[in-house]
């Protein structure tokens, strides 16, 4: 990128933080090509830095230094944070939090409540990866120059759930566009249901169609994920514009700011899922997972004179209503009934957590039951936990 383009993209946004709002205003008013060959523009800019005169930084995969306003900003809130303690996080932690959030949705071009902060880029992929309700069989498709870290998460999924993962390889020197979205698309199967790529391949700087990658898995019925660690406030666009479900980014690389701080956006309507809390009949409780290609319902129920109860799961994907028996004493009931008063009340995640610990202790779960509730191992006539609360739950899992 050539200081023109810079200038001219959303490479420049970060400026503002250099001169100053007032003296921004002026430079923007200028021709793109006109401030390129602006060295004192380019002088100023350079005064914001204190860099090692051993050499010439040109690399900021890892993360950008801080201009010296950003870096004493920052200082400045750490000091502040800290002479308040627990003062700040009970009085002006949230308000701050969403001042922020503001600001980095609208830069992205996004509405405020569809976006989070994080601490990095592999961290909010991680979160969508591993907040995927996985069943043996399903797919994700991804490319084999695609972030190790992302890889490795994908990997684990595979062991502890038996999905499958479809990898590609993305060649140096695509013929055209169209030849990316191909070999995409000849990846996807009738099982897919997430795809990840990357909007600037890390390790070869190529920039992936997004936006023709998106609506091609869609058209297939499968959600897009996109890692964006190096174009957010590298490349000139909205995030919109992608037509994918999921973007992450790290803040700390191509805007400047402090690290340890990424985000990532969640389209409305996209997360795979959803909770409900509702009381349908005497002595039962629901809660209900939907997405584009599933609906499942989980319930604690009850039936029969003896009044014996049963979980069970419905699934358009799977077919009929699948139940294991519970078993156990009064005492291994009442959990149950507490799920059950807790559901009438309040939604998600209310609805989950009682019934997940009802579930770990009354319940010996198998087939289908693998991937969402945990598993319970019997010690001297004792239960133990020994997995995540069910993704249905609305939680990431980690």
């Amino acid at each position: 990128m050539n200081k023109r383009e810079f200038v001219r993209t959303l490479g420049g946004t970060s400026l503002a933080a250099l001169f100053g709002e007032n003296l921004w205003a002026q430079y923007t008013a200028q021709e793109p090509a006109r401030l390129a060959r602006d060295e004192t523009f380019w002088a100023r800019i350079r005064r914001q830095y204190v860099l090692k005169p051993d050499y010439v930084n040109l690399e900021h995969g890892y993360y950008s230094m801080q201009s010296q306003p950003v870096l004493e900003a920052f200082i400045r809130h750490v000091r502040e944070v800290n002479r308040e303690a627990s003062h700040y996080m009970r009085t002006r932690q949230s308000d701050d939090k969403t001042a922020v959030r503001a600001r980095i949705a609208q830069l992205a071009g996004v509405p405020a409540e569809e976006l989070i902060v994080t601490r990095n880029t592999t961290e909010s992929l991680d979160t969508v990866i591993a907040g995927f309700d996985w069943h043996a069989g399903d797919e994700a498709v991804m490319a084999a120059q695609d972030y190790g870290a992302m890889l490795d998460m994908f990997r684990l999924q595979a062991r502890r759930y038996g999905m499958v993962n479809r990898v590609i390889s993305l060649p140096m020197d695509p013929r055209s566009d169209e030849e990316i979205v191909q070999l995409y698309e000849s990846a996807i199967t009738p099982k897919t249901r997430l795809l990840m790529c990357c909007h600037l391949v890390n390790i070869t700087g190529q920039i992936l169609p997004v936006a023709r990658i998106a609506d091609m898995a869609h058209r297939h019925g499968v959600q897009v994920m996109v890692d964006g660690a190096h174009a957010f406030g590298h490349l000139a666009f909205a995030i919109p514009d992608l037509s994918c479900d999921y973007y992450a980014a790290s803040l700390h690389k191509w805007l400047g700011s402090p690290l340890g701080a990424g985000m990532l956006w969640v389209k409305r309507g996209a997360w795979p899922t959803t909770t409900s809390a509702s009381s349908t009949t005497p002595g039962r409780t629901r809660c209900t997972r939907t997405s584009a290609s599933r609906t499942r319902s989980i319930f604690i129920s009850r039936s029969g004179s003896s009044g014996s109860r049963r979980a069970c799961a419905t699934s358009s994907a799977t077919g009929p209503t699948r139940c294991v028996a519970i078993r156990g004493s009064s005492s291994t009931r009442r959990p149950i009934r507490r799920a059950r008063a807790a559901s009438r009340t309040s939604a998600s995640p209310a609805c989950g957590r009682p019934i997940s610990r009802a579930r770990c202790s009354s319940v010996t779960t198998s087939g289908p039951w693998r991937s969402t509730a945990p598993k319970c191992t019997a010690r001297a006539s004792r239960r133990t936990c020994s997995s995540r609360p069910p993704s249905w739950t609305g939680w990431s899992g980690r």
